[in-house]
């Protein structure tokens, strides 16, 4: 907004909405990657114990949506724009770091 001062041109004032506690509930200690990224080092972690955690370690966070008529793996979250629902099918299957075989055949055989 100081640029558009700068070069004169008119602009009211506009207001930007805190986003601090939804960059938490995603980015935190306990947010949505970090039990994400947990969730996908366990043998049998998978869709439905990620939600059910990420619902019950952040409950009493306002930004997160724990609505009782969600599937097991639904969740949704309030950003500066509204509610968005996820569903997090294969969260846990596309989050798993594996390289492809001929990037890791190539790694093997590199000095």
């Amino acid at each position: 907004q100081d640029e558009y001062s700068y070069e004169g041109i008119a602009l009211g004032e506009i207001a930007f909405p805190d986003n601090t506690e939804v960059l938490r509930l995603i980015e935190g200690r306990m947010g949505v990657i970090s039990i994400l990224n947990e969730e996908c080092v366990r043998p049998k972690g998978n869709d439905t114990a990620f939600v059910t955690k990420m619902k019950t370690v952040n409950k009493d966070v306002s930004q997160l949506i724990a609505d009782r008529l969600h599937r097991p793996t639904e969740f949704g979250i309030h950003h500066y724009a509204g509610e968005v629902k996820y569903d997090a099918t294969s969260f846990i299957q596309k989050n798993t770091d594996t390289l492809p075989m001929d990037v890791l055949e190539c790694a093997c055989e590199s000095s």
